[in-house]
């Protein structure tokens, strides 16, 4: 099999999983592609994972705390998310250092993302609120940090083992929160009977459940096949989303996995009986949602009214507030501040207080105006050229899942304000292009390329 998977992915690819296969770092090539796996001893391996599965739950927005029972969903020590942040920070900050040249070699990798950044620490000079703005910047730089820390040292393939693992994680910590502590597991209002878990609310479980297929896909398109592992780790997001009764989440996790199981078809005409097994899984699990929501009609099967559960009002008054704003835009995350007179003036036109703009494109033009928009679709235009690029460079794998990255991103921004803010959302579009902005670099210092596609990216 492991001929296989190496003839598949190239045959360059065959000694590095035939290393893999024995588990044995010393049996490692300490240059080219492996040589990354190669710089890290077993002991500091698993110290950096941890850190990395670390960053990853504060990314997924996992709150180390429990919600409180009075219906703010204000978590009883609101220091904890600061805490977190300067955590993966300074902690990320010493193993960069530690892998500097690594990490300096892969920085340019992003550019994109680099522009984005610089945009939205400028935007404080003109932000109505220019320390949030600055603060919010500093948290935006950090998740870059782990990013290129990530692609350059741990590897792509990896990170999606990790997001995977969080996934496990959160699963199975928020199933214990709603059993101990249902007061804080369960989700409140007309969501009462939804579990939230170790979120806020509901949807956040149900995202990080997409999340984890999302990485899961990346795993099962770089080895061609589906193994019994995956389909358990598919059935327990499935199982967790059914719980959160986050109904967005489970059409985005079987669009992942239609839009999956194709491209292996794609690439490997063998995986016919994939496909067949993981249709059949989604089928099982549509029904049971069916029978669980009893639905009336299309928007009651996707758990909202006909306004997008007040979405629609949102997007109004936001883009009256764009209008009466400036091109530039209010500031990166300067808008929904208390303080502001601006979101005072929209919490007042919808008769409550709504966080965000409920879309992540308005979001942008709200914050960062139509320079934030252009730049955005800068992000997008570069991101499919280098997966259209890496498609007919013969990396098939890594195009397919940076495209399905994007497409959730796409989706998830339509009625979620997820793009311009530091998210696991953004990190692993971060990942996806960085996997597709490879090829032939120069060695590091260090001995190991920084820049390693999503099939070369393993210990």
């Amino acid at each position: 099999m492991l001929e296989e998977d190496g003839a598949a992915i190239g045959p360059i690819m065959k000694d590095r999983f035939s290393d893999l296969a024995t588990n044995d770092p010393s049996t490692m090539d300490h240059s080219g592609a492996s040589g990354r796996a190669a710089i890290l001893e077993p002991g500091s391996r698993r110290l950096e994972m941890a850190y990395a599965i670390f960053a990853i739950l504060v990314y997924l927005g996992v709150q180390f705390g429990l919600n409180d029972g009075d219906g703010s969903g204000e978590l009883a020590v609101d220091a904890m998310a600061t805490i977190n942040q300067a955590i993966v920070l300074l902690v990320g900050g010493c193993f960069v250092l530690r892998h500097h040249r690594a990490c300096l070699a892969a920085l340019p990798v992003i550019w994109p993302f680099l522009l984005f950044l610089a945009l939205a620490a400028m935007s404080s000079l003109w932000s109505q609120a220019p320390l949030a703005s600055l603060r919010r910047s500093l948290t935006l730089a950090t998740l870059m940090m782990f990013a290129v820390y990530a692609h350059a040292v741990l590897g792509t393939l990896l990170l999606c083992r990790l997001q995977v693992a969080a996934m496990w994680i959160v699963a199975f910590a928020s199933f214990a929160v709603a059993a101990i502590v249902p007061a804080s597991g369960f989700d409140i209002g007309g969501y009462a009977g939804a579990v939230r878990g170790v979120f806020t609310q509901k949807n956040s479980l149900g995202d990080s459940m997409v999340v984890g297929t999302v990485a899961l896909s990346g795993i099962v398109l770089c080895r061609h096949r589906v193994t019994l592992a995956d389909l358990v780790s598919l059935a327990l997001a499935l199982a967790t989303i059914i719980l959160a009764q986050a109904t967005t989440s489970l059409l985005l996790c079987m669009a992942i996995v239609v839009v999956t199981t194709g491209i292996l078809l794609v690439l490997d005409g063998r995986a016919l009986a994939v496909f067949g097994l993981l249709t059949g899984l989604i089928a099982a699990s549509l029904a049971v949602w069916i029978v669980y929501v009893v639905p009336v009609d299309l928007f009651d099967l996707l758990g909202k009214d006909s306004s997008l559960t007040g979405r629609a009002e949102v997007w109004t008054a936001v883009r009256r507030a764009i209008e009466d704003g400036s091109v530039l835009g209010y500031g990166y995350s300067a808008f929904w501040l208390p303080e502001t007179p601006a979101a005072q003036n929209v919490w007042a036109a919808l008769g409550w207080t709504t966080p965000s703009a409920h879309s992540g494109y308005l979001e942008v033009r709200l914050e960062l105006g139509l320079p934030g928009l252009l730049l955005v679709a800068i992000l997008g235009i570069a991101s499919l050229a280098v997966a259209v690029r890496a498609w007919w460079a013969g990396d098939g794998a890594t195009a397919a899942w940076a495209l399905i990255v994007l497409m959730i991103i796409a989706v998830v921004n339509y009625d979620e304000s997820s793009m311009p803010r530091p998210d696991i959302h953004l990190l692993q579009w971060i990942l996806a292009f960085a996997a597709c902005t490879t090829g032939d670099k120069p060695q590091s210092s260090e001995g190991q390329r920084p820049n390693i596609t999503l099939a070369t990216s393993e210990y």
